[in-house]
């Protein structure tokens, strides 16, 4: 089964100060979830098993989980491009939005 994130999951995790989602590959993120996400900067990391579920935690978001997505306005561009390099220098897989 294939586990949904929306914006109010978003908004419940910003409101208790996290800023790290870590997703399985099945997750469904809504399209609002994911502008929410962008806007507070957060950073989502997809874990490589399918446990279909999906933590809040930083304690969570260990070296086991090599992906990450990252995203940025236009202010923040270039800032966006050094930290792709340099994480995908260091082995990480990036989706880079």
């Amino acid at each position: 089964m294939k586990k949904l994130i929306t914006e109010d999951d978003v908004r419940k995790i910003v409101k208790q100060g996290r800023n790290v989602i870590v997703i399985s590959k099945d997750t469904v993120v809504t399209p609002l979830a994911l502008d929410m996400i962008r806007t507070n900067r957060m950073t989502v990391i997809e874990k490589e098993n399918s446990d279909n579920s999906f933590s809040f935690d930083k304690q969570n978001s260990t070296q086991r989980s090599r992906r990450i997505s990252i995203g940025s306005d236009h202010t923040g561009f270039k800032v966006k491009n050094v930290l792709v390099k340099y994480l995908g220098e260091r082995g990480f897989q990036l989706k880079n939005f």
